[in-house]
């Protein structure tokens, strides 16, 4: 993996524009969906890299990596890309990788309903 989460955007906000075109409220809703679905996604990878299920481990991360592309989540896209094609699963420190995920992930979750609020809807 040539980047890592640092040295990309945490959000590419330009990618989240076509969807306020098409209304905003249906992007809300969309958004919504994710914010709840991503989470249960989430730790269902962190179960797998804390008992070692490297098939469901890269399948989550697979899966979840494709979700928050789609919202234009960067740096939660290359860190979970390293763990799914890590050549030894999870790609490091099982706890260290649990760790990150966990505070990138409350970044992102904070900037994208930040934003959405700045949008005009409430969280």
């Amino acid at each position: 993996m040539s980047d890592s989460p640092a040295s990309v955007e945490l959000i590419d906000y330009a990618q989240l524009e076509p969807f306020v075109e098409i209304g905003f409220e249906e992007f809300r809703d969309i958004l919504d969906s994710m914010v709840e679905e991503a989470p249960v996604l989430l730790q269902t990878l962190i179960t797998a890299i804390e008992t070692g299920d490297e098939t469901t481990g890269r399948s989550k991360a697979h899966s979840l990596r494709g979700m928050l592309l789609n919202f234009g989540c960067n740096a939660m896209a290359v860190l979970l890309s390293g763990v799914e094609r890590a050549p030894v699963f999870p790609g490091g420190d099982p706890a260290e990788i649990v760790s990150v995920l966990q505070t990138l992930w409350q970044r992102t979750r904070a900037e994208l309903l930040d934003w959405a609020a700045a949008q005009g809807g409430s969280a």
